[in-house]
C-alpha cells in the first residue's frame, strides 16, 4: 500500500525505498517492544540533546529536528495517538503533532538523507543492550 501509494505520486520505486518501507512490516518473532522512553532516550542520543530541548518550547533547528523525529517514531513505531504524543513532546496541541508527522513523513519520500538518518534512528531503537 505505501509503495503503491509512493509510486503514483514520485514514479518508480527504489529497492533501498522498498526496504525502508518495509522495515515497517517485520515478521521478526523477536521483535522489541518499544517504549516512548526509549524513543526519546534514542533521539536525544542521536541528536546529542536533552529531553528538555525537545519537549520545550524552542523553535531552532536543535530542538525541531529531533523533536519532528521523536513525532514520527512516536505515532509510526510505539502507536500513539497524536493527543498522547502532544502531551509527550511538551503539551502541545495534536493539530501541532499531526502537521509534524504529516510534514515528516512527505520529506521522507524525497530526501534521502532524511530516510538515511530514520533508517539509523530506527536500528538504534531496536538494537539490544
Amino acid at each position: 500500500m505505501k509503495m503503491c501509494g509512493k509510486t503514483s505520486l514520485v514514479g518508480p520505486v527504489s529497492y533501498r525505498e522498498c526496504r525502508l518501507a518495509l522495515l515497517d512490516y517485520s515478521t521478526t518473532a523477536e521483535r522489541r517492544v518499544i517504549t516512548p522512553e526509549r524513543v526519546m532516550a534514542v533521539v536525544c542520543d542521536y541528536f546529542a540533546c536533552t529531553p528538555g530541548i525537545v519537549t520545550g518550547p524552542r523553535l531552532d533547528r536543535q530542538a525541531t529536528q529531533p523533536r519532528h523525529m521523536l513525532v514520527y517514531f512516536l505515532k509510526k513505531v510505539v502507536g500513539k495517538t497524536f493527543v498522547q504524543i502532544a502531551e509527550l513532546v511538551g503539551n502541545r496541541t495534536n493539530q501541532t503533532v499531526n502537521r509534524s508527522y504529516l510534514n515528516t513523513c512527505k520529506q521522507l519520500l524525497r530526501d534521502e538523507a532524511l530516510q538515511k538518518q530514520v533508517a539509523e534512528l530506527r536500528a538504534k531503537m531496536y538494537k539490544r543492550g
